[in-house]
């Protein structure tokens, strides 16, 4: 077939159809496409470029890395206001100097070598491990490379390899390192802790109003309001519409005659088998049937172990006939035998029966009933949106709409972004999904929008009515909110002095149990936990000033909460145990190696790099986007 093409390709009639279909795309506006040449230059370094062409499926394949990893479409708009092209390019240009410095140095990576590193490479090989020709072109047509692509990029990551491994042989971390950092996030403390409440300080009084103003204007950033706002929306509803239009008695048990079979279950039987022996096969099961010893009793005596004996839960077809019929037979759980199964007697424990079919219709009515009502209902929601639409057309408004379709208009005031109203509490149901919050800060005010479909099958419509720009409001506006934080403020620096003076007295000969007592204050112990692994509702301040604390020192800081104060001692310290810190130093020693030699590495790049010239032409890179854009925009 691909000789055939490329055959016909040769022909005049071919030749003529590619003329049309190149005059086509200049009619269209495509032309453009053609201004810059595959083989002319996006950057170049020393005597090595990085050309049009390089650099257009670089970013082709980039792109796609992208929209797999974010599970959306990632636009080439996206890339470059993120900065992705240009790190991109760089790489290119840094791969272009190790070409220019090899080149230089005259060391080339053999045919062999890169064949070599070809065949070894996983991503190519079968299940077996040998190297298939068919994964490797299948992959590089995925990453729309061709095998010469890929064998000078071979050639060329071999080629740095050669240079980079010299640096990286001194590539090693400091001495003693590890044995310290490793010391330090082991090491754990215990500590007492004792919450010193706001609440039983004095109260503050009101302010007046200058103290109130200067406290609002040194904290004007925490009443800063995010942008809001209102409006309304009609949402057609999956799970509403099916509530509300149940199917008739007449349509379920219809269902039910259609569709009972789709829900019937096997018959099975979970069962324990039990070998006898046949002189005494009789005697046995009659002894286990009638109650004179149990069924694990009689496999230990005939040297079985009852755990070995299950079987699991089976269906009539995974059994021998003969055994099938009496298990099949009995429906409830019990003991039966013998049975003459095709290696002797045997005994059978049921400890489950399914009887299997179709279940009765009062028991299957909640699922037809369900899943006729969102049937209808996903018949039922386009049906509705076409009718607002047309409703829209003729001028109605979401008041006269929802009349008209029975839906309820839905209001929303002081929406933010991140679904939060005016107070603090926040939006609920449909208003608060990303899709309606996407929408709602997507309209311009009064601004008619298209109706939207929703992942579950439903559809909904928005009309922004008011935006309130972001900002702080006037004193006036928060004065409630002001005034209780500057009351709170004064409640922590109080208590905070307090504890102040508590820290000196303990770091004296007083503890904090003693103290507690005195004041009357519950006190905890936390247990031993190390930096990395504090407990939850201690805040990050106090558990670097714990650690900074000797034993039977103390620290004191705000809670997270804003409304007591913490105070802690550290009641003992815990060295590692000396065989958990040799592990973890040697993990840490690794990996601190590891990111030395990365650093060498980076460093070394550097350093080639700066040895050239480098040149960027940003004509032909936005070239390259254009033709990137015109690409995609014609389905390429």
């Amino acid at each position: 077939m691909l000789h055939a093409m490329r055959r016909g390709a040769k022909s005049w009639v071919a030749k003529g159809l590619i003329v049309l279909l190149i005059a086509s795309f200049a009619v269209w506006g495509i032309g453009d496409a053609f201004s810059v040449r595959l083989d002319s230059a996006v950057a170049e370094v020393g005597d090595e470029v990085v050309t049009v062409d390089e650099y257009y499926n670089a970013l082709q394949r980039q792109r796609n890395t992208l929209s797999q990893q974010a599970g959306q479409a990632i636009s080439y708009e996206d890339m470059r206001r993120f900065g992705f092209d240009r790190r991109l390019l760089e790489g290119m240009i840094r791969d272009a100097a190790f070409r220019a410095e090899l080149d230089r140095l005259a060391i080339k990576a053999p045919d062999t070598a890169v064949a070599e590193a070809i065949r070894d490479n996983p991503a190519f090989q079968a299940t077996g491990g040998e190297f298939s020709e068919g994964s490797y072109v299948l992959s590089l047509g995925r990453l729309g490379m061709s095998p010469a692509e890929f064998e000078e990029l071979t050639r060329t990551l071999l080629g740095q390899r050669i240079l980079s491994e010299a640096t990286e042989a001194e590539a090693e971390a400091v001495p003693g390192m590890a044995a310290r950092i490793a010391s330090f996030e082991a090491e754990q403390r215990n500590i007492a802790v004792v919450s010193l409440s706001l609440e039983a300080t004095e109260d503050p009084g009101t302010p007046d109003g200058q103290t109130l103003l200067d406290y609002f204007s040194e904290n004007r950033a925490r009443y800063r309001e995010p942008e809001r706002r209102s409006g309304r929306y009609l949402h057609i509803d999956i799970a509403a519409l099916a509530e509300a239009n149940p199917p008739s008695e007449d349509e379920v048990r219809a269902s039910y005659d259609e569709t009972a079979e789709r829900y019937a279950v096997p018959a099975t039987r979970t069962i324990d088998q039990l070998p006898l022996n046949p002189d005494t096969a009789e005697a046995d099961a009659r002894s286990v049937i009638e109650g004179e010893q149990s069924f694990e009793d009689l496999a230990t005596a005939l040297g079985e172990n009852p755990a070995d004996l299950s079987l699991g839960r089976l269906e009539r077809g995974d059994l021998p006939e003969a055994v099938a019929e009496a298990v099949f037979t009995t429906t409830e759980p019990g003991v039966i035998g013998p049975v003459q199964a095709p290696f002797g007697p045997v005994l059978i424990r049921i400890t489950a029966a399914v009887v299997g079919g179709a279940p009765e219709f009062e028991e299957l009515r909640p699922v037809l009933e369900q899943r006729l009502a969102r049937e209808a209902a996903l018949e039922r929601a386009p049906q509705l949106a076409t009718q607002i639409e047309d409703l829209r057309a003729e001028g109605a408004d979401f008041a006269t709409i929802a009349t008209e379709t029975g839906l309820t208009e839905q209001l929303f005031t002081g929406l933010a972004r991140d679904a939060t109203l005016p107070g603090g509490a926040f939006a609920e149901g449909f208003t608060a999904t990303p899709a309606l919050l996407e929408e709602v800060f997507t309209a311009f005010d009064l601004e008619e929008r298209e109706i939207l479909p929703t992942p579950g099958g439903g559809f909904f419509v928005v009309m922004v009515e008011e935006i309130e720009e972001a900002g702080t409001p006037g004193l006036e506006v928060v004065r409630e909110r002001v005034v209780a934080d500057w009351q709170r403020a004064r409640r922590l620096s109080e208590v905070e002095a307090e504890a102040e003076r508590l820290v000196r007295r303990l770091n004296g000969p007083e503890t904090l149990a003693a103290l507690a007592e005195e004041r009357g204050l519950e006190l905890r112990e936390t247990g031993a936990f190390a930096r990395a692994a504090a407990p939850a509702d201690l805040p990050p301040e106090l558990v670097v000033a714990v650690f900074a604390a000797e034993e039977g020192e103390a620290a004191a800081t705000p809670a997270a909460d804003g409304n007591s104060v913490l105070l802690a001692e550290v009641l003992n310290i815990e060295a590692p145990e000396p065989e958990i810190l040799g592990v973890l130093s040697d993990q840490i020693d690794a990996e601190l190696a590891r990111l030395s030699a990365e650093d060498t590495r980076e460093l070394f790049a550097r350093a080639i790099t700066q040895q050239f010239p480098v040149e960027i032409d940003e004509g032909t890179v936005d070239s390259v986007f254009g033709l990137l854009g015109s690409a995609r925009a014609n389905g390429g």
